[in-house]
């Protein structure tokens, strides 16, 4: 769970670096900047290209099993070459974990299970170790559950223009900011490989098996 709220939490990185990176190729302009204008993307085709940033943070709330409380998408930087269009989204959103409490995260169903299925078998102080482990894991979830989690993502969007300038919906990929080699400067990567849905029981399986290594034999 941490992990998908933690991977909106990117670091800025530097203006320089990203504009590198996205000037080969094309035209790059602020979106607030007077100068250029000829080359700056009509705000339909930028309203196109936001809504399915909202439709992929949809998504993603969902398969990560979080409640999206509220969304902001900005534009930052327009980018244009020929019939191609690119707009980078500065995007902060406020989550919640989407369960009613924490006995229903799947997570913490599997570390329930494991307990019920091994009590016998710890001693004293194992169980209460091990009871104690659900119990922090337990306070986690809740805070989760019952505390907004601000993040922040930088998506870049793209797409192609028809011969009237409108833009091509099906034409629209998402570009999510990561990790440079190394982890030295950015790179893009298509959102889809970002999405995981997970099933609950395997999810349930998962936590089972890792409480296991964590107090079984």
């Amino acid at each position: 769970m941490s992990s998908n709220v933690s991977k909106y939490n990117r670091v800025l990185l530097a203006l320089a670096a990203m504009l590198l990176l996205f000037m080969v190729g094309f035209v790059a302009v602020k979106a607030t900047s007077g100068a250029n204008q000829h080359v700056k993307i009509a705000p339909k085709t930028i309203k196109g290209l936001q809504a399915q940033v909202k439709d992929y943070l949809k998504k993603d709330t969902e398969l990560s099993h979080l409640k999206l409380i509220n969304q902001k998408i900005t534009p930052t930087i327009q980018q244009v070459s020929g019939t191609d269009v690119a707009v980078v989204f500065d995007v902060e959103i406020t989550t919640r974990l989407n369960y009613a409490k924490a006995d229903d995260v799947p997570a913490m169903k599997g570390r329930l299970a494991f307990l019920k299925d091994n009590a016998s078998q710890f001693s004293q102080d194992g169980l209460a170790r091990a009871n104690q482990d659900i119990e922090d894991f337990r306070s986690d979830l809740e805070k989760y559950i019952t505390t907004d989690q601000p993040g922040f993502q930088r998506i870049k969007a793209v797409g192609k223009l028809d011969a009237n300038g409108k833009l091509l919906p099906n034409s629209v990929r998402l570009y999510c900011e990561g990790d440079g080699p190394d982890g030295k400067g950015v790179r893009y990567v298509p959102c889809s490989r970002i999405l995981k849905d997970i099933p609950t029981p395997k999810q349930e399986r998962d936590a089972y098996n890792a409480f296991r290594q964590m107090f079984g034999d």
